[in-house]
């Protein structure tokens, strides 16, 4: 359950990035590999979702944001999107660091081209690096290891889909 969780906490970290990125509702999606082995995190988090009554659901996301930092990225990686606000857009580390058991530190910042060090108390690491193509698209990928020491890969992208957010 710790490998699970961590690896949302670094999904929801990937998709909070924006330094160029246009503000409103973004679709986003993301591929996750341990041990070289294919892990569909969306499945598992709709079979969670599905075992939870519908009028529990917000109540049951609210619950794991906190629970993740509190940084509201949950409820969009459950749905495969999110609202990117413009406060997000302003400090991405910020938002990266209010995981409370891992933290970023910036590696390489150019116009286009991020990375981050990753490293969290329960020992899980890794390298992410997140490319900007245009103010409406982005994509990347984390690689490191859990805090089992498992190999995880993670290629992840977004692109804008409306100014106003859902």
């Amino acid at each position: 359950m710790k490998f699970f969780t961590l690896s949302i906490a670094l999904l929801l970290s990937l998709n909070c990035f924006a330094l160029e990125l246009k503000p409103g509702q973004w679709n986003t999606s993301s591929d996750v590999k341990v041990n070289g082995k294919n892990i569909d995190i969306q499945k598992k988090i709709d079979k969670a979702l599905a075992m939870i009554p519908e009028a529990h659901r917000a109540t049951f996301l609210k619950a794991m944001e906190e629970q993740m930092g509190g940084n509201g990225l949950l409820a969009g990686m459950a749905t495969k999107s999110m609202c990117l606000t413009k406060e997000m857009t302003k400090d991405p580390l910020s938002f990266m660091n209010k995981q409370k058991d891992c933290k970023s530190t910036q590696v390489k910042s150019d116009a286009k081209l991020k990375t981050f060090k990753v490293k969290c108390d329960n020992g899980a690491n890794g390298l992410l690096t997140w490319i900007i193509t245009d103010n409406k698209n982005y994509h990347g990928n984390f690689i490191g290891k859990s805090e089992k020491k498992e190999d995880i890969e993670v290629q992840f992208r977004g692109n804008f889909k409306q100014t106003k957010c859902l």
